[in-house]
């Protein structure tokens, strides 16, 4: 029989970069619903909406879901988002 023995836990944890196309994003109908209430002539303000619109997509991701050994797809457990530039 089974038990939890049979079961390894890893944390993963993914390092990347993203280039966002401010004029994409502006199109794009979540940003209207993400970036409501931040004052986005602010620049951390911009940046702070800019981090909640890639959380929203960020949280949609499937990884491993095609891997056959494990009991499911890899649970997102946290996030850090840093703007590389101004």
């Amino acid at each position: 029989m089974r038990d939890l023995n049979d079961l390894k836990v890893f944390q993963v944890t993914l390092i990347g970069t993203v280039e966002l196309d401010l004029e994409r994003v502006a199109e794009d109908p979540i940003w209207s619903l993400v970036s409501n209430g931040f004052d986005l002539t602010d620049k951390e303000q911009q940046n702070q909406a800019l981090e909640k619109y890639l959380c929203q997509y960020l949280m949609r991701e499937v990884l491993l879901r095609d891997m056959p050994s494990t009991n499911g797809p890899l649970t997102p457990a946290g996030y850090t988002i840093t703007p590389l530039t101004e």
